[in-house]
């Protein structure tokens, strides 16, 4: 079966959703330390001046978070920039081919590609893409609504779940 081989820039957000770990928030505010901090000692400070009935500095205070909120903005948009290009450099291939023993992947070249299903041991569906997972390859699958059941159908039958699938999917 023949799949849309175009990824668009929301099909690589929800891949990066559905791999996401948990905590994911936690690791973005710990790699974000400098942001972090001026935000917790900006709070601090806040909270210091209403505990000792003191005049808030809203001049500082909103400085500080200020400047905390532009560092975590050029963090996402750095992210968000890496995001692009690698929907850039995804969408190379021609064709995405789905088979009973594996995925065949044609590049505009012409080279081609065979991966078995035994490279997978996950797969995990979102709304528009399903994320396969091993221990050194992953591939992102598109899907249309059309092929959506006989895609599942055919990975349910030869990949074990990981988790559970979106809910209202």
């Amino acid at each position: 079966m023949q799949l849309r081989s175009a990824l668009t820039t929301a099909d690589i957000q929800e891949a990066g959703r559905l791999a996401r770990p948990h905590y994911s928030w936690l690791r973005f505010l710990l790699a974000s330390w400098y942001s972090t901090v001026l935000c917790v000692g900006a709070l601090y400070g806040l909270s210091n001046d209403v505990v000792h009935h003191r005049p808030i500095q809203w001049k500082a205070t909103v400085l500080v978070l200020g400047l905390a909120g532009f560092f975590y903005w050029l963090r996402w948009s750095r992210w968000k920039s890496r995001l692009g290009k690698a929907t850039a450099q995804r969408n190379r291939a021609a064709s995405i081919s789905v088979d009973a023993d594996g995925i065949r992947t044609r590049q505009e070249s012409g080279a081609t590609s065979f991966t078995p299903w035994a490279s997978f041991n996950k797969w995990t569906e979102g709304k528009n893409v399903f994320l396969l997972s091993g221990e050194k390859i992953s591939i992102l699958l598109p899907v249309d609504d059309g092929n959506r059941d006989t895609v599942r159908a055919l990975l349910q039958g030869n990949i074990a779940m990981a988790g559970r699938a979106l809910a209202g999917v």
